[in-house]
């Protein structure tokens, strides 16, 4: 041989009883007298060649063979389709390629659970929708393929249960499912999820789990999640997936993600909504499911740890089987925040105006950076109205907000500013810490009154 191939890659269409390839490369000759290179060899038929001004193409006896007039280096593309045998379930092709280092081969077309026999070459791996692997060191392509049974066929009976939650706050749909499973009969070695909806999965977890991935349905705009297991199952088994969809301007309708085992002798399970965002929300359609009580959402150490539920539980549901067949929720927009200490403050101090702790709140929650409170704790008791100026205070720092205040208790004065500025008459007569201010002659004489030490 006096060419050697760089860049080398095949391609196949394995779909139906069809094998189309495709193989590109180049070609580098390094004689100045140029050469020759057997490409391709075996039961082939060759199906479209590319431009090629600089060198020719011979065919004999089912060998196919580059003629180069000089040195140089040659862009090679051509497609070909090589003969399907097929013999007890097993489709296979044998051709072979002029041999280089290291060369990709790429097969497209098959179902993720097809098998393979492929002699010296490296095992196919699943990468999204395609097969990715490497030649023998001889070029040769002994390549048998056939799809798995179906995990269903007369032998496998499994049923499963999902609890799932969906957690909304501004921004984002977070979703995790719990799914158990439970084998009555045959094993599984691998779990295939329909998914309904346009939310996205961002974790798969399990002691069995040993890869997982997302494929189109075919003929469909639902997707499917095929999990992998590290052995095949026989008992009970436990897997958490976790979804996300981001959330738009408020309002906004939102679908839920639904997650259906397929092949599963019975499926049922339980939704949980939780609003962590203070997010003001509806469940305008739940089809296949029936509403029930939060406090119905069945609960265990496991679904504690998982489904943490660290906001209010607006709604829960039961679904059975394949009856579940969309989760729809409309976000209005967002709540006002009332923050805790505030309720504290209101529920604590008897004598505390509601009112008043209720505008604190709604300004609060606008996040400002500067906030004005005129007589914060007017219409509180003289013996309550320090804890309920520290409630107020407290919420404030949380918020780190600026607090500017206007009051004529110069205990709540002395005690909660840092500056103090004072007033007589349209101007300012003091400005600084409060001690210096609440001892200067002129705040005594026309604000406070006493006489000044």
């Amino acid at each position: 041989m006096t060419a050697v191939l760089d860049y080398f890659k095949l391609t196949g269409d394995l779909t139906g009883d069809q094998a189309e390839f495709t193989l590109t490369a180049t070609a580098r000759i390094e004689s100045p007298k140029g050469g020759s290179l057997e490409l391709l060899s075996g039961n082939i038929a060759l199906t479209e060649i590319g431009p090629h001004p600089k060198w020719d193409l011979n065919a004999e006896s089912n060998r196919f063979i580059l003629i180069f007039d000089r040195g140089g280096k040659y862009p090679i593309q051509l497609k070909f389709s090589a003969a399907v045998r097929e013999r007890e379930g097993w489709k296979s092709v044998d051709f072979r390629v002029a041999p280089s280092a290291l060369q990709p081969i790429v097969l497209q077309g098959l179902p993720a659970d097809t098998r393979f026999d492929f002699p010296g070459a490296a095992r196919p791996e699943r990468r999204d929708n395609i097969f990715a692997s490497f030649l023998p060191p001889d070029g040769s392509v002994q390549l048998s393929w056939k799809q798995a049974p179906s995990e269903t066929e007369g032998k496998l009976f499994y049923s499963a249960e999902m609890l799932s939650q969906i957690n909304v706050r501004p921004g984002l749909m977070g979703q995790t499912a719990l799914l158990n499973f439970r084998v009555m009969q045959g094993e599984l070695k691998r779990v295939t999820l329909l998914l309904k909806g346009a939310g996205e999965i961002t974790r798969v977890q399990g002691d069995q789990v040993l890869a997982w991935s997302v494929e189109q349905a075919s003929g469909s705009t639902d997707r499917r999640l095929i999990v992998q297991f590290n052995q095949p199952q026989k008992e009970q088994f436990a897997l958490q997936v976790q979804m996300q969809t981001p959330l738009g301007a408020f309002p906004q309708l939102a679908e839920a993600v639904r997650l259906v085992p397929e092949g599963a002798t019975r499926f049922a399970g339980y939704f949980r909504i939780v609003n962590e965002g203070a997010v003001r929300l509806e469940v305008v359609q739940a089809s296949g499911l029936s509403q029930i009580s939060p406090e119905q959402f069945p609960e265990s150490d496991a679904t504690r740890a998982a489904l943490r539920a660290e906001g209010e539980a607006a709604v829960a549901a039961a679904a059975s089987t394949a009856d579940l067949e969309e989760v729809r929720v409309r976000f209005l927009g967002r709540k006002a925040e009332l923050p805790n200490l505030l309720q504290a403050m209101a529920s604590a101090v008897e004598d505390c105006d509601p009112g008043r702790a209720l505008d604190i709140a709604l300004a609060l929650a606008r996040r400002p950076k500067l906030l004005m409170l005129d007589e914060p704790t007017s219409g509180v008791s003289a013996d309550e109205k320090f804890a309920a100026m520290e409630r107020v205070m407290e919420a404030l720092e949380g918020e780190a907000a600026t607090v500017l205040f206007v009051e004529h208790d110069m205990d709540i004065v002395s005690r909660f500013s840092q500056r103090v500025i004072a007033f007589y008459s349209g101007r300012v007569i003091a400005d600084g810490a409060p001690a210096e201010v609440l001892a200067d002659a002129d705040v005594i004489r026309f604000v406070t009154g006493g006489t000044a030490k």
